[in-house]
């Protein structure tokens, strides 16, 4: 599936780092997977697709990285000699820095879905008045409290980037080649996982500035305009206060579409971040038995 054509494409692009010109037969496997991850973050936006694309593909990398670069005898020795480099250090420590990230978009995405099922129960039992209104700001406060966390966890993962970008080797012998083409190609592998969180965080609190009345938009749009959560406490904003019953008819199947939707959109985050979660611990399992010995 295509990435949609972006209006505001993302701007924490994957910084290339040049490889070696000829790279060992044994990495270019991943070093193709690399460029394949190159062309497609170019075009992508912080939607759902983008996010439930992204995910598979970063965690496609780390388990490329795994089998093609840590499992291999070279690498393990090479990395196992220069254990006290910067370098391999640095790999280590974002590592980890990853890990906690994707722990904390779990944690937000288990919030998220909690809201959307209690507000699916009150629109399913047709509830208005009063007690749509409560749930609706319920909504309203979750997507505060998630676009306050989120403006924190970008600029994390800006200078987890940056950081990131800093390392390289420092050794000087035969194997320096060698050496440099691993970490970068591990140094490339964590930048395409911190662009895949950087969509999914956008996603949760970036929305897009849509003109036209809240009615039309809720009624006549076509998929794309709107961010996922952006629409739904527009259209619950409108329903509780609409007063033609046909209106009220229309926002109210909007509504429960709309939730449905990112019920399963979140469902499908849920278990890309589970899926990349489990690869990442592998991947740092890997990294430290290689280094501890």
């Amino acid at each position: 599936m295509a990435c949609p054509s972006p209006k505001n494409p993302i701007k924490l692009h994957v910084r290339s780092i040049s490889l070696p010109s000829k790279l060992h037969p044994t990495y270019a496997k991943i070093d193709e997977k690399l460029n394949e991850f190159r062309s497609w973050s170019a075009t992508c936006t912080s939607s759902s697709v983008s996010v439930l694309e992204g995910l598979p593909r970063a965690k496609e990398l780390y388990f490329c990285c795994f089998e093609e670069v840590l499992c291999r005898r070279n690498a393990q020795q090479i990395l196992g000699k220069h254990r006290q480099e910067k370098s391999v250090e640095g790999l280590l420590e974002g590592s980890v820095k990853i890990l906690d990230v994707c722990a904390i978009s779990r944690e937000l995405l288990w919030k998220i879905k909690e809201r959307v099922r209690d507000l699916q129960s009150t629109i399913r039992r047709r509830k208005t008045g009063q007690s749509l209104e409560v749930e609706a700001a319920r909504f309203a406060e979750l997507r505060k409290t998630v676009k306050k966390q989120v403006k924190g966890l970008i600029a994390s993962l800006k200078q987890m980037r940056n950081e990131i970008i800093g390392v390289s080797p420092s050794v000087s012998s035969n194997e320096d080649d060698q050496l440099s083409e691993i970490i970068r190609m591990l140094i490339q592998v964590q930048l395409s996982s911190i662009l895949v969180f950087h969509l999914l965080f956008s996603f949760l609190a970036q929305p897009r500035q849509v003109r036209g009345s809240v009615m039309s938009r809720m009624i006549h749009r076509q998929g794309g305009d709107l961010n996922d959560m952006e629409g739904i406490d527009a259209s619950l904003r409108s329903l509780y206060k609409v007063k033609r019953f046909g209106d009220f008819e229309i926002l109210h199947q909007k509504v429960r579409k709309q939730l449905g939707e990112l019920d399963f959109n979140v469902g499908r985050i849920e278990d890309g971040l589970e899926s990349i979660f489990r690869q990442l611990i592998r991947t740092r399992a890997s990294l430290l038995n290689i280094i501890s010995q």
